[in-house]
């Protein structure tokens, strides 16, 4: 009798420990839609103002931030931009590349960015229109 109260407070003590094990670890590793949650949620709000027909705009300054190790870009507007860049340090650098941007949904514009590092939105291809939208960093 003793040996097989032995063997059952081993099997529910080994359950109890896994089922702590896991608990701890859902609880300190949070979800991925929970991480870019927190990126997007600290979106700033840009506007480009009034562009021309085949103009451009440059926004910012802007650091990049711990929030997002990425840069993001989304146009909330009916007028559009139909492609962005990154330029690193300067308004006058060149762009990193450009992408384009005009449906409305989050686009990384760039990659990999170290927290601090100075940077400014370019815009181009204007409607004409005046098109804003949102900046997570």
């Amino acid at each position: 009798m003793a040996m097989t109260n032995n063997r059952i407070r081993r099997r529910v003590g080994g359950f109890a420990l896994s089922t702590l094990v896991g608990a701890v670890s859902a609880a300190v590793l949070p979800a991925a839609p929970a991480l870019a949650a927190t990126c997007y949620g600290g979106a700033v709000s840009w506007s480009a103002g009034l562009m021309g027909l085949n103009s451009a705009a440059t926004l910012g300054p802007y650091y990049a931030s711990s929030r997002c190790a990425d840069i993001n870009i989304k146009q909330t507007s009916q007028s559009t931009a139909n492609s962005a860049c990154v330029r690193f340090g300067s308004a006058t650098n060149p762009c990193n590349y450009q992408t384009v941007v005009a449906d409305g949904s989050w686009h990384v514009i760039a990659t990999n960015v170290k927290d601090g590092t100075k940077f400014y939105v370019s815009l181009f291809n204007g409607d004409g229109g005046s098109p804003s939208g949102l900046l997570a960093y």
